[in-house]
């Protein structure tokens, strides 16, 4: 998976000013300050190295009016109500400028260039486990946050502007020793990972699941330790003992669950959810088999491209129904 990152937004990028006339200007001089819209959209905001003050465009655009600048989010679903009512003097310069916002936002706001220099595009990779341990590191670090941050980087695929914003959100609600308990790591870290849409529900973990809660042989019980271990350890194996290049596939974890009903297959499908601080993403059968040739192929892609951004367990109960043996194809509904 790639991202595509804006160097050096050109043209596009623009501040929208209301009723940018003589007279907003005095108004606005007069009051001492410049109040700018904006919304959390990491990489377009620019902080300064204490991570908390906005620099940019805004800033030199208030120093040259001579003027301070107040920076107040607003729902950006609003952004041109709350220009046009006057609760904001100007839309920060995230703002992308197409003819139907320009429409929108009406004759009466002036739109000021941002710059006129060219557009640089980089395709930059999705970073490693490797490198989102450096980055969890160096941000657990500046929050003042006692995290373990081998755990976060080797169970969380973010980009670096998502570290950087999961490590705000953490600090907001850390103690003083900067520790959050593990259910709270995992709610709020929940609400930067893309939701799973459709063909199934998501359960958190459920603390009440152990190990200990398994009626099963001592050997079976070792086992499934074992793969959480496989999971927890990863970093380790693959990174710090540098074995990752001799395995070019199958470093994912399959677990095949089977015996009769009531043996405890769903529970442990739960147990691992809770020892991993995982959740669990029940896919729903029901709509993944489809008639038709290649539509169940397609369906089971689009689940497990999204689990792997999302960062949880897939269960399929009932699996014999879908990873069974191929059978004969004489028909297009085959």
């Amino acid at each position: 998976m790639k991202k595509i990152l804006s160097l050096v937004i050109a043209a596009i990028m623009l501040l929208a000013c209301v009723s940018c006339g003589s007279s907003d200007l005095v108004a606005i001089k007069e009051n001492g300050k410049m109040v700018i819209g904006y919304t959390l959209y990491e990489p377009m905001n620019y902080y300064d190295e204490d991570g908390e003050t906005l620099i940019g465009f805004d800033i030199a655009l208030c120093a040259k009016l001579g003027v301070e600048p107040v920076f107040q989010i607003i729902d950006w679903d609003m952004k041109e109500t709350e220009l046009k009512s006057g609760n904001i003097d100007a839309i920060w310069n995230g703002l992308t400028v197409t003819e139907e916002r320009k429409e929108n936002i009406g004759p009466d706001v002036e739109i000021i260039p941002h710059t006129n220099r060219v557009v640089r595009l980089i395709e930059l990779e999705v970073p490693s486990r490797e490198e989102r341990i450096v980055l969890w590191t160096q941000y657990l670090t500046q929050f003042g946050l006692g995290l373990d941050a081998v755990m976060l980087g080797s169970k969380y695929k973010f980009s670096p502007a998502e570290i950087h914003h999961a490590a705000k959100l953490l600090r907001a609600e850390a103690d003083d020793n900067g520790m959050l308990p593990e259910q709270d790591i995992l709610r709020i870290l929940g609400t930067i990972l893309p939701p799973m849409i459709g063909k199934g529900s998501i359960e958190p973990p459920h603390p009440i699941y152990s190990l200990e809660s398994l009626v099963l042989p001592e050997q079976t019980k070792h086992t499934i330790s074992q793969i959480c271990g496989h999971v927890r350890y990863s970093h380790q194996v693959y990174d710090t003992w540098n074995l990752e290049s001799r395995f070019a596939y199958g470093k994912a974890v399959s677990v095949l669950l089977c015996g009769p009903p009531g043996t405890g297959k769903t529970m442990t499908a739960h147990i691992l959810s809770s020892e991993l601080g995982l959740p669990l993403y029940h896919v729903n059968l029901s709509q993944i088999v489809d008639k038709y040739v290649g539509e169940t192929e397609k369906h089971l892609e689009e689940i497990f491209t999204n689990a792997e951004r999302s960062n949880i367990i897939l269960f399929f109960d009932e699996a014999d129904s879908v990873f069974s043996k191929r059978s004969d194809v004489t028909d297009a509904k085959d």
